[in-house]
C-alpha cells in the first residue's frame, strides 16, 4: 500500500474510536466496545396525530424513525416540522433524540446493523458514516448544495451522504462598537498581525480584546480550533503548513506543537484575554460580546444570535480566520449542522428521502437557520431572520476575493477524544502561561495523541 493510501486510511481511522475500528476491519462495522446504558436518557418522541383517510393512504402506512442530534429549543422546533411533515404526507415518524450519548447509541446500533431510516450526522457524514449511508448525488436538490457546505460534505469519489440543510460556521466575531472606538477597520483585517495590532488598539482603549467562558473549557478548545491551529497548520499562508502530518503521525509535537501553543500563552502574557477567564462560562462569553465589554469571541457564530438575544441593539459582525504569511487567504470554518443521511438498508427509501425533499424547502430550512444561529446548505432560501447568517454574507461579501472554505479542524486531524484534552490543555495555559505551561500543554496534546495513533497501526495493518 502507498503513502498516499495510507494517509487515506489513517484520516479515516483517526476519527472513529479504536474498537469502531476494529470492528470495521472484521467486518462487523462498528464499535463493539462496552458502552454507557442510554435507555434511560434516550428520548422517543411521538408527534403522530389524526390525518385523514387520503393522507394516510398518500403515506401508505409507512412509518420511519428519525433520530436526531438536537436538544432544547432547537428540538421543540423539528418536532414541529416533523408534526407538519406527518400531517402533509400521512407518513408517521417516530423520532428519537437521544442527548449527549447520541454518537454512543448509532455505534451501538451499526455493530447490529439496525439504524434509523433517517439521521443527523453530527458532523461526520463522510469519516464516520458513509459506510452506512446512501450516495445522494442524485437527488432533486443536489445542485443547490452551496460550495461551503460541498466542499465538507463530499468523498474523494465525488459523494455527498447528507443533506445539508444547514452547516455551522466558526469564525472571528466582533463587536463593531469597540473596534470603531479604537480606530479598526474589521474588514481590514487579514493577517495574523492585523489582528494582534486590533488586540492592542482595543486593550489600549481599555477594553478586553479577546474573551473565553474558560469555566466551560471547549471554549478555550474552540480557541484554538478556530483560530490558532488553521492559522498556524492548515491555512493558505499558514506559519508551520504541516498539518498533514497529523494524519501519517509523523507530527513533530516539540518542533511545530511548541510555537503553536506558546501563541496561545502571549495572548494570555499580552493581557490579549479577560482576566476571568476561569470563572467565565459561555452566556457572560457571549453577553460581553453584545454590551461591547470584549472586542472578539472566536467561536461558531450562532453565538452572534445568542448576543443579539442579549443585547438586541448590539452591533456585531463576522471576519473569516487571517493568515500568517503574505500572500495567503482568509478562512471560514465549515461544519455540519443539521445534516441528514438515509441508512443504505432502510426498507422505506422511497419515504425517507420524501422526508429530505420536505427539509429540502423553503419553508423549512429558514426554521433552522433561525434557531440554529447557522446557514443554508442549498442556495437560493432564505436564511429567515438570523442576524448571525447576515452578518456572515456580509463578511463573505468583503472578502470573497481571497477566501476559502475548510472543514472544521479537528475533525479532520484530530483523533476521536481529543478535543476534551485540547480543552485541559488551553485552561493548564490560561493558568499558567510560562515555557514550563506551555511544556506541560503541549506534551499532553502529544502524549494523548501519540497514544492513540500507536493503537491504531496495527489495525491498518492488519485490514491490510
Amino acid at each position: 500500500m502507498n503513502y498516499k493510501n495510507l494517509k487515506r486510511m489513517l484520516a479515516s481511522f483517526m476519527f472513529v474510536p479504536l474498537l469502531f475500528s476494529l470492528m470495521s476491519c472484521s467486518g462487523a462495522g462498528a464499535d463493539n466496545s462496552e458502552s454507557k446504558n442510554t435507555s434511560d436518557d434516550s428520548k422517543t418522541v411521538s408527534v403522530s396525530k389524526e390525518k385523514s383517510t387520503s393522507k394516510e393512504d398518500s403515506g401508505g402506512g409507512t412509518s420511519l424513525e428519525v433520530a436526531v442530534d438536537l436538544g432544547d429549543f432547537r428540538l421543540d422546533v423539528f418536532k414541529s416540522i416533523i408534526a407538519d411533515f406527518e400531517k402533509d404526507t400521512g407518513i408517521k415518524v417516530e423520532l428519537t433524540a437521544p442527548g449527549p450519548d447520541y454518537e454512543t447509541v448509532l455505534k451501538t446500533r451499526m455493530a447490529s446493523n439496525d439504524l434509523p431510516d433517517v439521521w443527523t450526522t453530527h458532523g461526520w457524514s463522510v469519516m464516520r458514516y458513509s459506510d452506512y449511508l446512501m450516495p445522494l448525488n442524485d437527488q432533486d436538490w443536489y445542485d443547490s448544495v452551496t460550495d461551503d457546505a460541498k466542499n465538507v460534505i463530499t468523498d474523494e469519489k465525488g459523494d455527498i451522504y447528507v443533506l445539508p440543510a444547514t452547516v455551522g460556521i466558526s469564525a472571528v466575531m466582533y463587536n463593531a462598537d469597540v473596534l470603531k472606538a479604537a480606530g479598526i477597520v474589521p474588514e481590514e483585517i487579514h493577517t495574523t498581525a492585523d489582528f494582534e495590532e486590533a488586540c492592542e488598539k482595543i486593550k489600549a482603549s481599555g477594553v478586553t480584546p479577546i474573551f473565553i467562558g474558560g469555566k466551560e473549557p471547549s471554549n478555550g478548545a474552540g480557541f484554538i480550533n478556530t483560530y490558532l491551529l488553521p492559522m498556524m497548520l492548515t491555512n493558505d499562508g499558514a506559519a508551520y503548513p504541516s498539518a498533514d502530518t497529523l494524519q501519517d503521525g509523523t507530527f513533530d509535537w516539540k518542533k511545530t506543537g511548541m510555537p503553536v501553543m506558546q501563541k496561545f500563552a502571549d495572548y494570555v502574557n499580552k493581557g490579549y484575554l479577560n482576566e476571568n477567564y476561569s470563572t467565565a462560562d459561555t452566556a457572560e462569553m457571549q453577553k460581553s460580546l453584545g454590551e461591547g465589554k470584549c472586542g472578539f469571541v472566536v467561536r461558531g457564530i450562532l453565538n452572534l444570535a445568542a448576543a443579539k438575544s442579549y443585547v438586541p441593539d448590539a452591533n456585531l459582525g463576522v471576519l473569516p480566520v487571517p493568515y500568517y504569511k503574505d500572500g495567503g487567504k482568509n478562512m471560514f470554518q465549515v461544519g455540519e449542522s443539521s445534516c441528514f443521511g438515509v441508512w443504505k438498508d432502510t426498507k422505506n427509501k422511497e419515504a425517507a428521502l420524501q422526508l429530505l425533499d420536505y427539509i429540502a424547502t423553503k419553508n423549512v430550512i429558514p426554521e433552522l437557520c433561525e434557531t440554529e444561529g447557522s446557514v443554508p446548505g442549498l442556495s437560493g432560501i432564505s436564511y429567515g431572520d438570523s442576524y448571525a447568517t447576515e452578518a456572515y454574507y456580509t463578511s463573505i461579501k468583503q472578502f470573497e476575493s481571497n477566501l476559502i472554505y475548510d472543514n472544521v479542524f479537528d475533525r479532520q486531524y484530530f483523533p476521536s477524544g481529543m478535543w476534551n484534552v485540547m480543552s485541559e490543555a488551553t485552561t493548564e495555559i490560561a493558568l499558567d502561561p510560562s515555557k514550563e505551561g506551555v511544556k506541560s500543554a503541549v506534551s499532553l496534546l502529544g502524549e494523548n495523541f501519540n497514544d492513540n495513533m500507536k493503537k491504531l497501526i496495527p489495525v491498518i495493518k492488519r485490514c491490510f
